[in-house]
Parts: structure tokens; C-alpha cells; sequence
């Protein structure tokens, strides 16, 4: 092997070695991040459940914001729930989902009791009622 094909071997070798280098440190580093930021994500869905009441069916909202039906526009009632498989409103009222929080329209004739009712994946069942004032 002459001089130039050795130098040429050792310096190629030596920029393998260095790229091995390279793409290790960084699949390294990569995976560090990674397991930190899952360790991250799992504290905070931790602290999540632990504030919204753990696995448990829970209505966390249900009103009538005040002054929604000024200017002509129909009254609202907005509502929230946490661990529900399914949820309605009675009297009915179209377009309403499991969510934790939404608001929907409604038209009362008169003053109307309005009842949320949430099924969990366990069966358990929530409600609350909220009265919407018709405006005169």
C-alpha cells in the first residue's frame, strides 16, 4: 500500500469514527429530551386528574350565561364534563357532546329547566339543572 492510499484509510476511518461519534451523542441526547419530556407529560396528566377529580364522572359546568340572549340572539347554555362516555340535554337540545367545554344555543318559549345529563364508561350517571329565563 503506498503512502498516500494509508493516509487516505487512516483519515477515512478517522471521519467514520467521528460521524459514528456524532450520530451517537445525538441519538443520545434525542433520547434524554425525549424521556424527560415524557416524564414531564406524565406529571402534569397527574396533576390534571388530580385537580378534575380522577377517573370519576364529573359535571364540571352547567349555566346560562347571563346576558346571552340580548340583541336578538337566542339564549345559551354552556356546559362541561370530565370521564363521560355519553351526555344530553333535556328538553333536547341538538348538537351537544361529551366535551369539557362547550356552549350551545337554545329557544325556549318561557322560562325553561334545562337538566344535563352524563353517563359515565362505569354507568354512573350525573345531572344538573339550570333555569333559562325568557326575556319579556
Amino acid at each position: 500500500m503506498t503512502h498516500g492510499r494509508l493516509y487516505f484509510a487512516i483519515a477515512l476511518g478517522a471521519a467514520l469514527l467521528y460521524l459514528s461519534w456524532v450520530f451517537a451523542s445525538r441519538y443520545s441526547s434525542t433520547l434524554r429530551m425525549q424521556q424527560r419530556l415524557a416524564a414531564e407529560g406524565a406529571r402534569r396528566d397527574a396533576e390534571l386528574l388530580r385537580l378534575y377529580g380522577g377517573k370519576s364522572l364529573r359535571i364540571v359546568q352547567f349555566y346560562a350565561p347571563s346576558g346571552s340572549d340580548r340583541a336578538g340572539r337566542p339564549p345559551m347554555l354552556c356546559y362541561g364534563v370530565l370521564n363521560a362516555k355519553s351526555v344530553r340535554i333535556e328538553p333536547l337540545v341538538k348538537d351537544v357532546w361529551v366535551s369539557l367545554s362547550r356552549c350551545v344555543e337554545v329557544s325556549p318559549a318561557k322560562d325553561t329547566r334545562y337538566k344535563l345529563i352524563a353517563e359515565g364508561h362505569d354507568g354512573q350517571v350525573a345531572e344538573a339543572e339550570v333555569l333559562v329565563p325568557v326575556r319579556r
